[in-house]
């Protein structure tokens, strides 16, 4: 047993959750009653050897009026029940505190005790402002939907209303129901086949593994802010019956996107011809906002990309973040060595930006500075010169 914890150490070490040899500690908003959500993320913690740093906040079961629940008639998967809450704390040797989340002065000292600076949510009501603001670093949420679209209750219902992209956007909240600062959203992956309730599923697992991707990527997250004009209105049963029904349109139509980004990663040009035209070239084929020439260059495709800019492709679109196509251009080029950049030749001379900062204020030579790629940088400003 020491070994296998000594094994996982030296992982988290690498990674990142270790600071000055001490362990980072993590907080997670729970229920204190069998939770199905609370459970997974408790059981992935302790199987990552993550037990000893878990802090537990779980707040006490109130019986909220909702008015009436509108439920299409769906098939329904069925679930073995979650264990107890605290049980599940005992048996992982968690931090265990049942607390109510609106409790600002007492969660105050479990954070100041245990040197809290980050929370998830696993299970929460709204928390406000006094708690949040607790946390240095931010609390985070796993909402099953786009933000801001789905913004609110029936967030898979409204994905499909809205002919948005479905998966987990893992966000730091603020007061604002689904608002806060986007750190990733994560797309699910749609089959031909998957049924309205197969998704809901997949959906949740996805939240898992969403959870998972943060921890492994560290503690510390870049985010921008979620403009959230406006929070939907909890649908009617009408209305859900309504997006029920368009659902097999909704999901083909993700399929055959899902499959232009495969053709277009696999250099396929002639599967790429077939399906894309002056009309469409410049749609975002995922809420990322890839477009085909981003997936073109970031896979080294040159042929792709002539034929893409030849018919209209924009050579400075840029996604949700203000990625550009050079930017992704540049990914697989870095600490190469010199010469092979035709690719970046093609791109700069159809008009490509290489002065465009993205969100977080940084060009493609800060990046690739950033990487250590000096020669690459040269290459660039040279552009910039002639430019």
């Amino acid at each position: 047993m020491l070994r296998r914890l000594t094994a996982f150490t030296s992982v988290w070490q690498a990674k990142g959750f270790f600071m000055n040899d001490v362990r980072k500690t993590i907080a997670v908003f729970a229920y204190d009653f069998p939770h199905r959500k609370t459970q997974e993320f408790l059981t992935h913690l302790y199987l990552h050897d993550y037990g000893h740093d878990v802090v537990v906040l779980a707040a006490p079961f109130k019986k909220l009026d909702l008015g009436t629940v509108n439920l299409p008639q769906t098939a329904k998967i069925n679930h073995i029940k979650p264990v107890d809450t605290k049980e599940l704390c005992e048996k992982f040797g968690f931090s265990y505190y049942a607390v109510d989340h609106d409790d600002a002065l007492e969660i105050a000292k479990i954070v100041e005790d245990h040197h809290l600076e980050i929370a998830f949510i696993a299970g929460a009501r709204i928390l406000k402002a006094p708690v949040i603001d607790l946390f240095a670093t931010g609390v985070v949420n796993f909402h099953p939907g786009p933000l801001p679209e789905t913004a609110g209750l029936d967030s898979f219902h409204y994905a499909i209303k809205n002919d948005s992209y479905p998966g987990i956007t893992a966000h730091f909240i603020n007061t604002k129901v689904d608002e806060g600062a986007l750190i990733e959203f994560f797309q699910l992956d749609v089959m031909p086949h998957d049924s309205f309730e197969i998704m809901e599923e997949n959906l949740f697992t996805l939240q898992i593994s969403a959870f998972q991707s943060l921890l492994t990527k560290g503690l510390e997250f870049q985010s921008v802010p979620i403009n959230r004009p406006f929070k939907n209105q909890p649908m009617t049963l009408e209305e859900k019956e309504q997006v029920v029904a368009g659902f097999g349109a909704w999901r083909d139509k993700l399929v055959r996107k899902q499959g232009l980004i495969a053709a277009v990663e696999a250099g396929d040009i002639e599967a790429v011809q077939s399906c894309v035209n002056a009309d469409t070239v410049n749609d975002t084929l995922n809420k990322s906002g890839w477009t085909a020439l981003s997936v073109a260059v970031h896979n080294q495709h040159r042929e792709m990309a002539e034929y893409l800019l030849q018919i209209g492709a924009d050579v400075n679109a840029t996604n949700i973040k203000g990625t550009s196509v050079l930017m992704y251009a540049k990914t697989k080029l870095l600490n190469q060595g010199q010469g092979g950049y035709d690719l970046l030749d093609m791109l700069v001379a159809h008009g490509a930006d290489i002065t465009h900062t993205d969100v977080f204020g940084k060009t493609v030579v800060d990046y690739t500075r950033q990487a250590g790629d000096e020669v690459l940088a040269g290459y660039f400003e040279k552009q910039m010169q002639k430019a």
